[in-house]
């Protein structure tokens, strides 16, 4: 939940227009059907405890005119390869498809997809026994392949973006930001600082079209704030190039929010170590984006633990207010 990529992902993907985008870049047998279709987001969690612990990243609701039953689509990001990606949207599906079951009996149409990042790809994306020796796998082969039979199955819409180049990315049907978000994702962590300033100038346009829509300042200051969560380049040295790239002031408000967020926070972690030194540091941002603390919102900053305050500076990122970032106790 409180990981640079998954906030950028959900920041960028939590609009309704990027994720019908995504669905029929994925899916596009359905774009005749869904052309005039409006996509709503909805709330992941179901009821009981078959998600606790475990929410999906994003959920929409689509109306058909003509169709009874709701539409769902219901989007996973990882950062990683994960063997268990099958079943455990499968789990999302029957407790989601459970708690939107209408009043007349009949269950929803439900979409699942899968966009995966890192250095090695997602691997197979149905359910197998974890057999580890090769030994065993030959001993028990035959039995694995009858077994597999009667195995539950579900049908993945997966972009494993480790097998997609940067010009497939680059030039996706999808809105500027959401790309630009995909590219950041798979290109710029871990990578070194010539590297990843020689990609950001090649998304320069990319970039400055992304700034220029509407809200579009939001966007890039959680792209900025990204770049200095997931690399070593220095925060003066990453304004400077933002900077150039829009044609903004370094102290314009979507690149200085950002900087400070990151490079604040390293120093006082470094100078402090402790938790009193975070908070006061977070109520600064707090104050800095959304104006006057109330006391009963800095008291909760300031009792928080040095994990939740971790927490709380990447969820920062994408919040759009106090309420967004602490609900109401």
């Amino acid at each position: 939940m409180g990981n640079p990529h998954d906030a950028l992902f959900r920041s960028v993907f939590a609009d309704p227009a990027a994720a019908k985008a995504l669905l029929l870049l994925l899916v596009p047998a359905l774009r005749p059907a869904l052309a005039g279709c409006t996509v709503a987001a909805a709330p992941v969690a179901a009821d009981g405890p078959q998600l606790a612990g475990h929410r999906a990243d994003l959920l929409f609701v689509i109306r058909h005119p003509c169709l009874r039953h709701l539409i769902l689509v219901l989007i996973e990001h990882k950062s990683g390869r994960d063997h268990r990606v099958t079943r455990q949207m499968l789990r999302y599906i029957v407790a989601l498809g459970k708690h939107w079951t209408g009043r007349d009996g009949l269950p929803p149409y439900i979409v699942p997809i899968v966009i995966h990042h890192g250095r090695t790809a997602l691997g197979a994306t149905t359910w197998r026994p974890p057999l580890r020796r090769a030994a065993a796998v030959a001993a028990v082969a035959g039995l694995v392949e009858l077994l597999a039979v009667h195995d539950p199955r579900v049908h993945l819409a997966t972009w494993d973006l480790t097998r997609s180049s940067e010009a497939e990315i680059l030039t996706a049907p999808l809105p500027d930001l959401a790309r630009l978000a995909l590219l950041f994702l798979q290109f710029l962590p871990r990578r070194d600082e010539p590297t990843c300033l020689a990609s950001l100038d090649r998304w320069a346009d990319l970039l400055r079209a992304a700034a220029a829509a509407p809200g579009g300042h939001l966007g890039i200051e959680r792209l900025h704030a990204y770049v200095l969560y997931v690399t070593d380049i220095p925060p003066d040295r990453l304004a400077a190039v933002f900077a150039r790239i829009l044609q903004k002031d370094r102290d314009h408000p979507m690149i200085s929010t950002a900087q400070r967020l990151r490079a604040q926070g390293r120093a006082e972690g470094k100078a402090e170590g402790k938790a009193e030194g975070k908070a006061e540091l977070l109520l600064q941002l707090l104050a800095a984006k959304f104006g006057t603390v109330p006391a009963c919102t800095a008291q909760r900053v300031r009792s928080a633990s040095p994990e939740q305050l971790d927490q709380l500076a990447v969820r920062l990122l994408t919040a759009t207010s106090l309420a967004d970032l602490l609900p109401p106790t």
